[in-house]
């Protein structure tokens, strides 16, 4: 059984979309609870930003829209909850998504946070963006 997905595969880069360092408005899309690579509890959250970007495919330039373009990783570790308080100020609630001894990661989705991004690259020598901190917007 064939099933349409409505483009052709030289249609689809195998690249994902790299977006120009500075500081984006963002959505926050998708949230993720999981094991970091050294085992520890985290969020990754999904950022979708609220208007176009130019970004570069590959060698190509693209302007992309309505994806979720950056992902940001929450710590839950207990030596590193400060990227969950600033989530939450970046938020505009200081008690949004963590009472007590608990946290609700869902209740972060929809609210808008400027990002700010930067440009890294892989030891493979393919470029990547990073969150290196959210702020209110």
């Amino acid at each position: 059984m064939a099933i349409r997905v409505g483009l052709r595969p030289e249609d689809v880069d195998i690249e994902f979309p790299v977006a120009p360092a500075g500081t984006y408005l963002c959505r926050i899309s998708s949230q993720e609870v999981k094991d970091s690579k050294a085992g520890k509890p985290m969020i990754e959250l999904g950022l979708t930003c609220i208007n176009p970007v130019e970004c570069h495919v590959g060698s190509k330039a693209k302007v992309v829209s309505d994806i979720e373009l950056f992902r940001l990783y929450v710590s839950l570790a207990a030596n590193a909850l400060f990227s969950l308080k600033a989530l939450q100020v970046a938020c505009g609630d200081p008690n949004l998504g963590w009472r007590g001894e608990e946290v609700f990661p869902e209740e972060f989705l929809g609210h808008t946070i400027n990002a700010q991004i930067s440009l890294q690259e892989g030891d493979d020598g393919h470029r990547f963006n990073r969150v290196e901190r959210v702020t209110k917007a």
